[in-house]
């Protein structure tokens, strides 16, 4: 072997071993970080999803900031909108903590960045690539121990693509908005179910704006007895029975079982309140419980033992009970994005009003005056000219200053159109408010809202505005929202966000039908600030501008009269909209959701929608430490459900 061969065994050795150990290194490192977005890894675009982040510390303990960067905006401008999501952390010596935050998937062009930074020094940094899993419905999350046996649900008869994700008990997120991508929560084959009670109150709140939870049989008593379930579940009485019957009630109306059987376990239930859908010999076999605009199913079988594990109509039967109702799954979230990113009306003005202009020159005649009497009836003319520069020079520093604080306070300025989007029978409401805020608070600008019921993501700015918005990032620990710049090269600054919340809505309607019309009567009118009602169904339409006095109204559609639906423009004239920027704004919502995105008209013509306006914000989401002008307008769309008239 020659010395030059030598030389590069010698090398390639050294490089191979080099790198063994950075390889080693790498794997006892003190710090391991492990991250998981949504369930099983599976999430939906354009939905919240949960995003955990485990943390493992073998060295020294250490304070640090867990930072969750993810970006939106169009993939052609090179400056994509970031948002970035900002946790504390400290971790001792030889320790495991996990972190959990909420996160906005709007696109998968940009990927998912997770770094843990100590100071200035980035100590671990991950970088996980979004997939592309946009889909139509939610998912099904199965929460049991096998982690397998509803994957039929996932399509098999069901001409529907669904897709069946299985979970824990103790990864069940602690926010309603992490069940944003769920459809159907299932509660299957545990034996008992201890959450937190951030879990327990997260499940509620989901139901209450329109989730479905279905509990099975399969579980032991522990389940049933469990905090949550038997907070939810107004049972008198709970107890297993054998029953041996034909179950004619389940086979003439989903098909004939194909296996012989005797006795079937079941659950014996008796319900201080419910809706009996499907009962064999007096035993509820499936139970219906409305809980605000959701629901609650109970299944008093086990579909795993015969006769229904091998059962042809056991896809019917779940195709019945995840059947979607009318829902606000047409709405997709950021419906009005274009709008407030592309129509922003500046509230304030760089420019001297006549009345300032008046003011300032009666000021400076007054004072001009005084000092030229003074000095002149003294004889002082060599100081008249010294006080009339003096005069000239203080009494621009004084208007300077009083117009430079009248400017920064007409000009802190925050726009809110709110969106509620209620269900028939709630009490509560899911919320898109899409905020602008005006500030010549440059340098740092800080909101603050509710940590645990809101979630905020930030909004792009239109491109002729791109150098003065900052990039937002939110303090979850805190609830803030903080904008920071790293220039001084504007004095102004505007930014765009959208906030996810629910809210109290105590409106309650009751719609029947006769053969002719269509009736929706309204209670608890004086306990909502609203202002103009629209009543619409296929091609008719009800209006109603002035409310009345009392607590309750009714608006009636006559069917029989064939009317065309006017656009919401010709309700309000050009004069009325001229001199009231509301209008004009409510006229371009409405126009936004009825003719251009299309799911406002989609559901008016598969049954009854109410819309409501109101310009009284219900509830203050933001606050600021500075003196904020505010304006606000607010939608409620109220999707109706009809009962045959009498």
């Amino acid at each position: 072997m020659t010395s030059k061969q030598w030389t590069r065994k010698i090398i390639t050795d050294l490089g191979i071993f080099l790198l063994l150990m950075a390889l080693e290194a790498k794997a006892t490192s003190p710090l391991q970080m492990k991250v998981e977005i949504g369930f099983e890894g599976f999430y939906r675009i354009g939905s919240w999803t949960p995003v955990k982040v485990f943390l493992e510390n073998r060295g020294p303990s250490l304070e640090g900031t867990l930072l969750i960067k993810v970006a939106r905006g169009n993939p052609l401008e090179q400056d994509p909108t970031e948002i970035i999501y900002s946790i504390p952390v400290f971790l001792p010596s030889s320790s495991r903590k996990l972190y959990q935050v909420n996160v906005l998937l709007e696109t998968d062009v940009y990927p998912l960045q997770v770094s843990l930074i100590s100071g200035k020094e980035s100590l671990l940094k991950k970088e996980i690539p979004i997939q592309p899993f946009y889909m139509d419905e939610g998912f099904i999350l199965v929460v049991n121990k096998t982690h397998a046996g509803f994957d039929f649900l996932a399509q098999g008869k069901i001409k529907r693509v669904r897709q069946v994700l299985y979970t824990d008990p103790n990864k069940l997120p602690s926010h309603w908005i992490g069940y944003d991508a769920i459809q159907t929560l299932i509660l299957d084959d545990i034996e008992s179910l201890e959450l937190s009670s951030e879990q327990e109150k997260a499940i509620e709140e989901w139901l209450s704006i329109g989730g479905r939870l279905i509990i099975t049989a399969k579980g032991g008593y522990g389940k049933f007895k469990s905090s949550l379930v038997s907070h939810l579940l107004p049972l008198e009485s709970l107890e297993k029975v054998y029953l041996n019957s034909s179950f004619s009630s389940l086979q003439s109306r989903y098909g004939v079982f194909t296996a012989d059987f005797q006795k079937v376990e079941l659950w014996d239930s008796q319900w201080r309140k419910g809706d009996v859908l499907v009962e064999e010999e007096g035993i509820p076999l499936l139970v219906e419980l409305k809980v605000g605009s959701g629901k609650i199913l109970f299944l008093a079988f086990d579909f795993f033992q015969p006769p229904f594990r091998d059962w042809p109509g056991k896809s019917y039967f779940w195709l019945e009970i995840l059947e979607e109702e009318t829902n606000f799954s047409m709405f997709s979230r950021g419906i009005l994005d274009p709008l407030i990113e592309h129509s922003i009306p500046w509230p304030g003005r760089f420019y001297l009003g006549r009345r300032e202009i008046g003011f300032f020159l009666l000021v400076y005649l007054v004072v001009i005056g005084f000092f030229y009497w003074w000095l002149k009836k003294r004889k002082l003319g060599w100081k008249l000219r010294i006080g009339l520069s003096l005069t000239v020079v203080l009494s621009a520093l004084i208007f300077s200053l009083f117009w430079g604080m009248k400017m920064r306070r007409e000009n802190t300025f925050l726009g809110q159109v709110s969106i509620f989007y209620k269900k028939e029978g709630g009490s509560l409401a899911k919320t898109e408010n899409y905020f602008t805020l005006f500030s010549p608070y440059y340098q740092s600008v800080e909101l603050e809202f509710d940590k645990r019921v809101s979630f905020v993501t930030a909004l792009s700015a239109p491109s002729r505005e791109r150098e003065f918005f900052k990039d937002l990032v939110v303090f979850l620990p805190e609830g803030k929202i903080r904008w920071t710049s790293s220039s001084d090269s504007s004095a102004w600054s505007f930014h765009l966000f959208r906030l996810e919340t629910i809210l109290p809505f105590s409106l309650i309607t009751k719609t029947t039908r006769n053969k002719e019309t269509i009736t929706v009567s309204l209670q608890n009118l004086n306990s909502f600030p609203l202002q103009d009602l629209f009543f619409l169904y296929g091609e008719h339409s009800s209006f109603l501008k002035e409310l009345p006095a009392f607590n309750e109204a009714d608006l009636t559609l006559n069917l029989k009269e064939r009317e065309t639906l006017p656009s919401f423009s010709s309700l309000y004239n050009e004069e009325v909209r001229s001199k009231d920027p509301r209008i004009e704004l409510k006229t371009k919502v409405l126009d936004q959701m009825w003719n251009f995105a299309g799911p406002l008209k989609n559901i008016a013509a598969k049954s009854p929608v109410l819309l409501a306006w109101f310009e009284e914000n219900p509830q203050t989401l933001v606050k600021s430490y500075q003196s904020l002008n505010c304006a606000f307008i607010g939608l409620a769309i109220i999707p109706l459900f009809i009962a045959d008239g009498v």
